[in-house]
């Protein structure tokens, strides 16, 4: 901070500031374009030359206009656009209008225009400055005293009662010299935080991306669930009007026979209740003609009567088998039949099947490692199993899976021992066979969920992701989408959790792997 200087080499007497667009008036005294041009548009023209013209320069009043009309003489003009002005101060004393301010002074802490700043005084202590409103941030809240020094000791700016003060003994300079030592540190710090937010911008760029793939992949996912629903209800309906449609044909069939049969036993009763009625009647009403008549008709041989009753017996016995009964047996075959299709097609629509066939290649088993005959159970006996040595065998108790998968999704349930170490997960091949960087997990051709000592963990290239929360459960799931580059592991108890996911890029096809420990176990249930 220092007074206004009207003959300064560098700077504008009117700003302070390094020139921009450089003029200089004959009189020699050096201004900003904007400065002169601004103090021009406040002055007030009570001095005037003999042609009348009335330019004067701010620093000496000196008229500024030659003859032939020309206020200035330009010396230089910069290409750079001017700065944003700061917000507009008026002059602190022109009450009757209102005049913009091109300087301030922190001591009296007023705003003066160019005409109050010429009777201004240029004492040292009325430090001038840009125009500004915050004059507490220049002084000193104790003393109400500029901050014009800087007190090394402290790292604190002060103002001359300060020093005279508690900074007495001090190092103490001025505070623009201060400034000036101070400008490298405060430039790398700078280009520290620059830098540094420029990769937070950038952090949250890829973020933001990331964000919107996975609300992309969200609503595709949503679209291809609701879909299956879809497909799942329309297969349901179809499949029940199939299901009451042949309830109904059959409940129909059955419900016709026993019609027939209720008539025809009608019809038969009501011929022998007209037989019975006419006994009857002959019996009650003796009738010489009646009893003619019943004796020249059949019903008074009673040996044929006794065939009609034997033929009406066996008829209705021959009916009675005729009819048929409720056969429930092809309406659940039909319901199974359709229910099998539709889980079918589910699987069709996630394709996601069941590694079925997952079996242990015993080629890659250890001396250590004990294989069932089913080869789907592995154990650590810790006796030597003497098997014949081979390039593709492990030296560390762990074994691949015969099958491998190079496309598609794929999963695996396993179940493990509730006490012992393993690790389970997928592998290239070409992994390493012996060593540690062969355990799975150590390198980079492996991804797995292990358990040590209570731990439980992620591991892909040596890189450990301990888990915050373990699993109780024994089974666990190997989901592998191979396309993704995901293989995901859950915890299969009373409902389905997560418990990591790793992504990748896979460039060989991918074997299940098992590694284990003593007094461990694992099973493949798939």
């Amino acid at each position: 901070m220092s007074s206004l200087d009207l003959n300064g080499d560098h700077n504008c007497s009117l700003c302070l500031e390094v020139f921009s667009d450089l003029i200089k008036l004959r009189c020699g005294h050096n201004f900003c374009r904007d400065c002169f041009v601004n103090v021009l548009g406040s002055q007030e023209r009570t001095r005037v030359d003999s042609s009348g013209r009335g330019d004067f320069c701010p620093g000496c009043m000196a008229l500024s206009s030659n003859s032939d009309n020309q206020p200035y003489l330009q010396l230089e003009t910069r290409s750079e656009p001017p700065e944003i002005p700061v917000a507009e101060i008026s002059c602190t004393y022109c009450i009757h209008s209102q005049v913009l301010a091109i300087q301030s002074c922190l001591h009296c802490e007023a705003s003066l225009c160019a005409a109050h700043l010429k009777v201004h005084t240029k004492s040292p202590e009325h430090i001038l400055t840009k125009p500004t409103k915050s004059f507490n941030d220049s002084k000193c809240s104790i003393h109400k005293k500029i901050l014009d020094l800087y007190c090394c000791q402290d790292n604190l700016s002060i103002c001359i009662s300060c020093h005279l003060d508690e900074h007495r003994g001090h190092q103490v300079c001025d505070f623009n010299e201060a400034l000036e030592k101070l400008k490298k540190k405060i430039d790398f710090g700078l280009e520290i935080l620059t830098s540094e937010k420029e990769n937070i911008e950038k952090r949250i760029q890829r973020l933001q991306a990331r964000q919107i793939d996975i609300q992309e992949k969200v609503a595709n996912v949503a679209e291809r669930a609701c879909a299956l629903f879809r497909n799942l209800r329309k297969q349901q309906e179809d499949l029940e009007n199939k299901i009451l449609n042949d309830v109904s044909s059959q409940e129909k069939q059955i419900s016709l026979s026993v019609s027939n049969r209720i008539l025809h036993l009608e019809k038969n009763r009501d011929e022998l209740s007209r037989k019975i009625g006419n006994i009857k009647e002959l019996y009650e009403t003796p009738n010489p003609l009646l009893f003619s008549q019943w004796l020249k008709s059949d019903n008074n041989d009673l040996h044929k009567l006794r065939r009609d009753s034997i033929k009406y017996k066996k008829e209705d016995v021959k009916m009675a088998h005729a009819l048929k009964e409720f056969d429930e047996g092809p309406v659940f075959q039909t319901l199974y039949t359709g229910l099998v299709h539709m889980v079918a097609a589910l699987k069709r629509g996630i394709f996601v099947q069941e590694a079925s066939d997952l079996l242990l290649d015993i080629n890659t088993a250890s001396n250590n490692v004990a294989v069932t005959e089913d080869l789907k159970e592995l154990s650590c006996p810790g006796s030597d199993q003497w098997r014949i040595e081979k390039d593709e065998r492990f030296d560390f108790s762990q074994v691949l899976s015969t099958r491998n998968f190079s496309s598609g999704r794929q999963y695996w349930d396993v179940e493990t021992g509730d006490s012992g170490n393993f690790r389970l997960g997928v592998a290239y091949c070409t992994i390493e066979r012996k060593g540690t960087q062969a355990r799975i997990g150590n390198n980079d051709k492996s991804w797995c969920l292990g358990k040590e000592d209570d731990t439980f963990f992620a591991i892909h290239d040596s890189n450990k992701n301990c888990m915050e929360r373990g699993f109780s459960c024994q089974k666990i799931r190997i989901y592998l989408d191979y396309e993704a580059g995901q293989v995901s592991f859950y915890e299969l108890g009373d409902s389905i959790r997560h418990l990591h996911t790793f992504t990748a890029t896979f460039t060989e096809p991918l074997h299940a792997a098992f590694c284990i420990f003593l007094t461990s176990w694992v099973r493949i249930l798939s």
